[in-house]
């Protein structure tokens, strides 16, 4: 595999997985062959799949903002899409059933007929997701609050958000008792920020 553009990667101790965004203009299927070759610490990475509020919230502070502090076009606009980024959810199995088609939470149905599935998370944006189109593939958006989800076209261009975990480890919060595990060993330590260049699919193509 070819070495990627120089790139920052960030440990989120939350969830105990590694995200990046690649910027460009890709469509969903261009994305996820891409994000599927970029390799980071022997681990593959993925289209991120956004199962919290906390990991939500990661992702905005600190790959969103930094990359973008403020909106290059006013909110609303639709040129916004230099700041947009697929993330691996779909509807384009089932129209308005909406999954993770990515990464360890591959077949995890999280969103159906308007509401939450079995109190599963998700960010949209309000009115979303509307199928205007159709539109059958989710990404993170700046407006009207940053880090909201919106439906999209397959075809339209954007950057993405890629996560590296082991195949078929979900992302998960430590449980109390390995917590506290750790604390009698003296062994408990916080999570890391790490900048490492990865290995996988240069951003610039078009």
């Amino acid at each position: 595999m070819a070495e990627a553009a120089e790139a920052s990667v960030l440990f989120n101790p939350t969830t105990g997985h590694y995200y990046e965004f690649v910027p460009g203009r890709f469509t969903w299927d261009e994305a996820k062959t891409a994000a599927e070759a970029r390799v980071f610490n022997n681990l593959q990475g993925y289209l991120t799949t956004i199962t919290s509020q906390a990991e939500m919230d990661f992702i905005v502070s600190n790959l969103m903002l930094p990359s973008f502090p403020n909106p290059p076009n006013p909110p609303g606009a639709w040129t916004n899409f230099d700041i947009w980024g697929w993330i691996g959810a779909s509807d384009a199995e089932q129209e308005g059933t909406w999954k993770w088609v990515t990464g360890p939470e591959a077949g995890t149905v999280f969103w159906s007929e308007g509401a939450p599935v079995d109190g599963a998370y998700s960010n949209w944006s309000l009115g979303e997701p509307n199928n205007l189109g159709p539109e059958n593939y989710a990404h993170i958006d700046y407006r009207p609050i940053p880090g909201t989800w919106n439906d999209w076209f397959s075809f339209g261009r954007q950057g993405y958000y890629v996560e590296y975990g082991n195949p078929g480890q979900p992302e998960s919060v430590p449980e109390p008792t390995s917590i506290l595990g750790l604390l009698a060993f003296g062994a408990f330590g916080v999570g890391s920020l790490l900048k490492r260049k990865p290995q996988g699919l240069g951003s610039n193509f078009k």
